[in-house]
């Protein structure tokens, strides 16, 4: 009897908690302007208004994208920064294996470019996505909207033995991580990021 009783509480706890644990977005306006923020994972996401060119997301090099984030004064806060790929992968759904957790080990702490590969089951299995000639689609929620579905700057930077600066990239068309030089004029979509 004490040992189903303590079963029955062991499965409750591990239910309970993993039910709370999900995280999800949601549009909230923050001193008048809009922002998506996150349920648990504290992320509060920069969210542009379409009908102002002004606010509209941007394709720019990586330093432009650092420095826009860096001097972004929006919805009363000014501690916006460019996100890392950690935090872009919450945003991905409807592709696990580059989803926070999924398959693909590009992270913070996994960022050589070996990581690309990194636990894959062969040389085709291509865990972190692959940047393919085929039918494009978002792969976030509606919340996002689907204006500016394409690649997006990491801050996160490619750990490269000579001194190449890259950083990771995350498509959510096709849907894919990978990099790109940030030492020239490759472009890319930028949306800041800030903890609350």
């Amino acid at each position: 009897m004490q040992k189903t009783l303590l079963f029955t509480f062991f499965l409750f706890f591990i239910f309970s908690c993993g039910s709370y644990s999900k995280n999800t977005y949601s549009l909230e306006k923050n001193n008048k302007e809009f922002v998506i923020k996150g349920s648990t994972n504290h992320l509060m996401w920069y969210k542009d208004n379409t009908e102002d060119i002004t606010t509209a997301i941007q394709s720019i090099t990586f330093e432009n994208a650092k420095k826009y984030c860096e001097n972004l004064d929006y919805a009363g806060f000014k501690d916006w920064r460019l996100p890392t790929i950690d935090e872009l992968r919450t945003i991905v759904e409807n592709y696990s294996d580059i989803e926070s957790n999924g398959r693909c080990q590009v992270s913070e702490k996994c960022n050589e470019i070996s990581c690309l590969k990194k636990g894959a089951k062969n040389s085709s299995d291509n865990i972190c996505g692959e940047l393919l000639d085929k039918e494009q689609q978002c792969f976030w929620n509606k919340i996002w909207g689907n204006k500016y579905c394409g690649e997006f700057w990491s801050s996160t930077k490619v750990k490269v033995v000579d001194g190449t600066k890259m950083n990771w990239l995350l498509d959510f068309s096709y849907p894919a991580i990978f990099y790109k030089m940030t030492s020239g004029t490759e472009r890319a979509y930028v949306r800041c990021v800030r903890k609350y």
